[in-house]
């Protein structure tokens, strides 16, 4: 037959297309893998970042409550005792918060961190405050019960 030219055909070609389609798509898939991994760090990090901010504004705003009852006892009717050294902690800890390095590329970014956690710690002890305490008591004082 005219039409069919078997020696033109070379089954080499076929084993190269294949290779080639394989290469090609381990490529597409590792470009692929690549955003994905990529878009899902940015997400994590950026909520882990929000839920670090959240922390340490509430760590501030609480020790800046705490050092005005401090200074006045007084404030709004509640009986706050205080001493030197609570006063001085509650200082401490304001300091680190201020002057920390909110840059995660920072080699203390996580020692910082861990610090303020540890001297807010110490502060509630000090201070006498039990959060779990405090939300069962929030929770009995709505009427609900579990």
């Amino acid at each position: 037959m005219e039409g069919d030219n078997n020696d033109d055909f070379d089954f080499d070609d076929v084993l190269l297309l294949e290779e080639t389609y394989l290469e090609e798509t381990k490529n597409k898939s590792y470009e692929v893998g690549f955003k994905a991994g990529y878009i899902e760090g940015y997400v994590f990090g950026l909520d882990k970042s929000i839920e670090i901010a959240n922390e340490i504004g509430e760590y501030h705003g609480n020790i800046i409550s705490w050092l005005i009852l401090c200074k006045d006892p007084n404030v709004g009717g509640y009986d706050f005792k205080t001493s030197n050294r609570i006063e001085k902690v509650l200082i401490k800890c304001y300091n680190l918060i201020i002057n920390m390095s909110y840059d995660p590329a920072d080699d203390d970014f996580d020692k910082n961190i861990t610090e303020i956690r540890m001297v807010y710690k110490q502060i509630k002890s000090l201070l006498k405050i039990n959060e779990e305490k405090k939300a069962k008591q929030n929770l009995n004082s709505d009427g609900l019960n579990f």
